[in-house]
């Protein structure tokens, strides 16, 4: 434990890890905006006067991004088909394959275990 907080610790120090936190909420409700069928945009660049102003934010606060959502006017189409993992991510170094993750892992979905349990056990569907 000295190790971790006297090592470490001190080459973490200065992190402005809220910046992190920042992104993974934002990104979150950018997921869950798509998902509900909202449109969004991060903005990183903008004129932070004219940004305190207009939304009436208090010099005690920092503004780090602003996030539209609305509805689009019109939405763009939709992939055909999602990407492989081994297009987009690797393992170790580029083009290496992720071994311990296969592409059924990443699009399982918990309910579909339990719809194949409950077909082994002769009943056609769960109901919720």
């Amino acid at each position: 434990l000295d190790i971790l907080a006297n090592r470490i610790g001190k080459q973490i120090q200065g992190v402005a890890y809220y910046l992190l936190d920042i992104g993974m909420a934002g990104e979150h409700l950018v997921l869950q905006a798509e998902e509900l069928g909202l449109s969004t945009c991060w903005i990183g660049w903008f004129n932070l006067k004219k940004a305190r102003k207009f939304f009436a934010i208090p010099r005690k606060y920092k503004i780090i991004s602003l996030l539209a959502l609305g509805y689009a006017a019109k939405r763009p189409p939709r992939s055909p088909q999602k990407r492989s993992l081994s297009e987009i991510a690797w393992f170790n170094e580029m083009g290496k394959s992720c071994p311990e993750i296969s592409d059924f892992e990443l699009n399982f979905h918990p309910d579909d275990s339990l719809q194949a349990k409950a077909k082994s056990n002769g009943q056609e569907k769960i109901n919720d």
